[in-house]
């Protein structure tokens, strides 16, 4: 906030608000969604309104055009063994990035990697099913709804590809979206200077290791271009911190919540759902032998929005 000459103004949610204020974020949403750091995006912008803000700047696409996420390095991995630069693969490896381990970036290569036939049994292996088991298969499956791969590519450049699919299809217009009804619900405009056509074009024709460096670096060619204009201390961070809320710490207050509503007529009706299955994962959760993430947050958001729109399942 000193150095960009800024006033901050912060909000934190509790676990009680968000259950509070359910009905109002599902109903600006409409439809289902992916985990509780939308509520995180409902309140900041809440808090924007109360401060008289009218409009914001937003670093949507950021992380879809610069390869911010950690999938990232692992497709830029797997461009790297396509192409045979062992060596290059190698350095990439063996530099330590927080809270990444080499096992896991080889894992998420070999999604960019293997044929879909054999990407099952090592999901099945390292306990990442395309098909969770507390979904009803078959139910999907009557209606030709199958999991795929979505990462597998016969090309050279998986980095490429995945930032691409990113940014038209799989990450950023769910995001989009989600911010757009949190925005208007409080009637503000939110901006996203990232994602100016002229900015996504000449970014999206750079060489890959422009947009994750050799030492796993992402956003490398922004963060050189930044240089002495944002501090070297935020430039030089090498974690990254997702838009996140504190699920596990609120697992004690939202327990009896999420209890009533696997337990509810409601949830009962959705065939989507395989409850047997939900109630063993829940279990689990309960007993802290599984985290309190989105999953569980999928559930009680699809059982909270058919309730709130009376939705019918065939």
């Amino acid at each position: 906030g000193k150095a960009a000459g800024v006033t901050a103004h912060k909000v934190h949610p509790q676990a009680d608000e968000l259950v509070a204020d359910l009905d109002a974020l599902i109903a600006a949403q409409g439809e289902p969604f992916g985990g509780t750091s939308i509520y995180a995006q409902y309140r900041v912008f809440r808090l924007a309104r109360e401060a008289g803000i009218k409009v914001m700047l937003d670093g949507q696409g950021a992380d879809e055009l610069l390869g911010g996420y950690r999938s990232y390095v692992a497709a830029r991995l797997a461009s790297l063994l396509r192409q045979g630069k062992l060596g290059e693969a190698r350095r990439l490896l063996s530099t330590p990035l927080p809270d990444v381990r080499w096992q896991g970036l080889l894992y998420q290569a070999a999604d960019f990697l293997l044929p879909t036939r054999l990407q099952a049994p090592l999901r099945r292996w390292i306990g990442k099913d395309l098909m969770p088991a507390w979904a009803n298969a078959a139910w999907f499956d009557a209606r030709g709804v199958t999991p795929r791969s979505l990462n597998y590519t016969q090309g050279a450049e998986m980095l490429r590809s995945l930032l691409y699919r990113a940014l038209t299809e799989t990450s950023l217009p769910p995001l989009l979206r989600y911010e757009d009804h949190n925005s208007m619900a409080f009637s503000i405009e939110s901006r996203v200077p990232f994602l100016t056509p002229a900015l996504v074009n000449f970014v999206s024709s750079l060489p890959q290791s422009y947009i994750v460096g050799p030492d796993g670096t992402s956003k490398r060619v922004f963060r050189q271009a930044m240089r002495g204009i944002v501090p070297d201390a935020i430039l030089d961070r090498r974690d990254k911190i997702g838009f996140q809320t504190p699920e596990n710490r609120w697992l004690t207050t939202l327990r009896p919540w999420v209890e009533r509503a696997l337990k509810s007529e409601t949830a009962a009706s959705i065939p989507a759902l395989d409850l047997p299955a939900v109630e063993r994962d829940w279990n689990a959760v309960v007993q802290r032998r599984r985290p309190f993430d989105a999953r569980v947050w999928r559930w009680v958001n699809l059982i909270e929005w058919t309730r709130r729109f009376d939705v019918q399942f065939d």
